[in-house]
């Protein structure tokens, strides 16, 4: 993932700041801000190390939308560039997490952060 200091001066990317500790340990490099193009707006929330992974989620300010494939695309180009391999994972529907924080229009981007992709498991993938 881009460091910090390259994602504070990217386009169309606004960093709100550092999560604090009681949201997010330190250790986990959360933060949060919002991203818009177009006629897109959303809140965005990113971490550098999370259980190994490098994590970016994304909520769409009008909360009866879903991110589309060309702005998951963009906002992965956003946070890794275009020569790098993220997922999203459909997990077995006992897995779901339905109204995280209260939002039912959260997508998310993974990448395990020494991209070694095989470490993924379904116990794995609950975990996340």
């Amino acid at each position: 993932m881009r460091p910090i200091e390259e994602l504070r001066a990217t386009a169309h990317l606004c960093v709100v700041g550092k999560m604090p500790e009681a949201l997010a340990p330190a250790e986990c490099g959360v933060y949060n801000g919002w991203v818009e193009w177009d006629k897109f707006r959303a809140t965005v929330v990113w971490g550098y190390n999370e259980n190994g992974w490098e994590h970016v989620s994304v909520s769409p300010m009008n909360k009866r939308k879903l991110p589309g494939w060309d702005d998951m695309c963009r906002l992965k180009d956003m946070f890794w560039g275009k020569d790098v391999t993220v997922v999203q994972f459909h997990p077995a529907e006992d897995a779901y997490v339905h109204g995280v924080n209260g939002l039912e229009n959260v997508l998310h981007l993974w990448r395990p952060i020494n991209g070694d992709w095989s470490v993924i498991t379904e116990d794995l993938i609950k975990r996340l």
